[in-house]
């Protein structure tokens, strides 16, 4: 694929997102590359297995993947949180933050206005393999992460 620089708009570049629809592009402004491990596919990995390439031993170490999250409920309201593996845009320390000192009664909200309001450049395109916006589904997975860790929480009090 050959880049017209005087047109080029980069990551927002509605050209490159049809011209690939998994995303697997790296763009940048005037520079077209192949990226064949995307953020995408680090936010859906799961561990677990023994072969791991030099990408999956990186997210490892650094704890980047699909968000994992820790959190400590009293008396309804989320009183901690902590973050064991981050979605590669850094966007659940942000929710991590914004969670706390909240009521769990209302938590799905308070995570969705958090995640959307992280300055993530994730496309709001439908992807046709996910047949949603890889926005959206980062956000479904953030909720979930948040709680699992509410209810792991309140297991643990009881």
């Amino acid at each position: 694929m050959k880049i017209n620089k005087s047109i080029c708009q980069g990551i927002e570049c509605r050209l490159c997102i049809k011209a690939c629809p998994t995303n697997a592009l790296y763009r940048s402004y005037g520079q077209l590359k192949i990226y064949v491990y995307t953020a995408r596919h680090a936010l859906m990995h799961t561990n677990g297995s023994r072969n791991q390439s030099t990408i999956e031993e990186f997210m490892e170490r650094y704890h980047i993947g699909k968000p994992e999250i820790k959190v400590e409920v009293k008396r309804g309201f989320v009183v901690g949180a902590s973050v064991i593996r981050s979605a590669p845009c850094g966007s659940t320390w942000y929710v991590a933050q914004q969670i706390r000192g909240r009521e769990i009664s209302g938590i799905e909200n308070v995570v969705a206005v958090a995640h959307h309001s992280y300055p993530c450049t994730a496309s709001m395109e439908i992807n046709p393999e996910l047949g949603d916006a890889i926005l959206h589904r980062a956000g479904y997975i953030i909720r979930d992460a948040v709680e699992k860790a509410i209810s792991e929480s309140i297991a643990e009090e009881e």
